[in-house]
Order: C-alpha cells, then structure tokens, then sequence
C-alpha cells in the first residue's frame, strides 16, 4: 500500500501515470508496504498466462526473492522509475522515503532492484540518469544506495508512519519494523534486493 498522501495523475502519452505527493512526506517515512491484498503469483502461473496478460504483468508487477510476480492492487504499481528515486526499498516488502519529498513531487523507485528480467531503456531525466536499467548495473551502486537508506531509518524514528501497522513482519525486516516501534533505528537497513535463480 502507498503512503495514504499520495494520487495518481497522468502524466503524458509517453510516460503514462505517476504517483505524485499531496502532502510533505519527509526523509525517513515508509512510503510503501506490501500489504495483504497485493497478488503473489508464481512465475509458473505466469508462463501459462495469455501473452497480453504476461505483457502486462511483466509492466506492472515486479519479481520478489522468492521468484512471485508481486502485483500491487492499488496504484503503487504505476510508481515510476529514476535513476535518482526518492523512496527506496528495504528488503523487498517496504521502501522509505530517502529525501523530504515534497507537495506535487512524484514518487519514484529503483526497477534495477526489481529482478527485471529484461535490459529497459531510461529516460528518467534525472541528472545521473544511466540511459538504461538492469540488475547487473545495480551491483556496484548498492554502497552508494545503502548509505542513504540508511541515513533516511536514522530518522525514520522521528516522524510519522501511518503506514506501519501494514507492514509485513518477516526475518528480513523484524529488527527494523521494531526499532520503529520502540523509536531506536540504530539498526541499519539494506537497500538490497534478493536475487534467485527462475
């Protein structure tokens, strides 16, 4: 589920829809959970889909750990990607917002850390923008993106979080979701995703 201050608004033909801020969501907010009504379908399941029904999944769903296409039922699936996102994951069943964003500011996310299975070209427009996404880019950027998830749960303590009585409680996470409970985020998070073999 999406931080409950956020819309979907078109953007243009080319990029289609984004998530954009209706209020200020500052550094250190969980701006996403996987939450109980997202879909997790096997991969298996996928396969044996139509190919328009695959076409979409492979647009809107990303690959956890475990190899499930996760597809979220509310609009965070229309999160789009730049090569400088301002919310990232932790683990893969929450993401953070790594800077203050701000009031019409669109929400964006890494699809390198998706495990897509295909090369995308990018036109993010971001200042770093890498031309194109993949997961082996990724590998010599994750120091780079721990640093500021972890810079953003140092404060996470400190400011609102209506998303987390959703968020799933897994061996992953347990030790961050409760130093948000208790308002101790001494534990550092990790931005890395989970890699497996289909």
């Amino acid at each position: 589920m999406l931080h409950p201050d956020t819309e979907l608004k078109f953007i243009n033909t080319e990029i289609g829809y984004g998530v954009f801020a209706t209020q200020f969501i500052p550094r250190g907010t969980i701006t996403w959970v996987l939450d109980d009504l997202d879909l997790r379908i096997p991969a298996t399941n996928i396969r044996t889909l139509p190919k328009l029904l695959q076409k979409q999944m492979e647009c809107y769903a990303y690959i956890n750990r475990y190899g499930q296409y996760i597809l979220c039922w509310d609009f965070s699936k229309y999160m789009n990607h730049s090569c400088s996102s301002n919310s990232w994951n932790v683990g893969d069943t929450l993401q953070v917002a790594v800077r203050n964003i701000h009031i019409g500011e669109q929400l964006t996310c890494e699809y390198g850390i998706m495990n897509s299975m295909e090369e995308m070209t990018c036109s993010c427009g971001s200042e770093n923008c890498r031309k194109f996404i993949n997961t082996n880019i990724c590998e010599s950027l994750y120091s780079i993106w721990d640093q500021q998830v972890a810079e953003a749960w140092a404060v996470a303590g400190l400011v609102s979080q209506p998303l987390l009585p959703l968020a799933e409680l897994n061996e992953d996470n347990s030790a961050l979701l409760k130093a948000l409970h208790t308002g101790d985020c001494t534990v550092i998070p990790s931005s890395r995703s989970y890699k497996f073999a289909l």
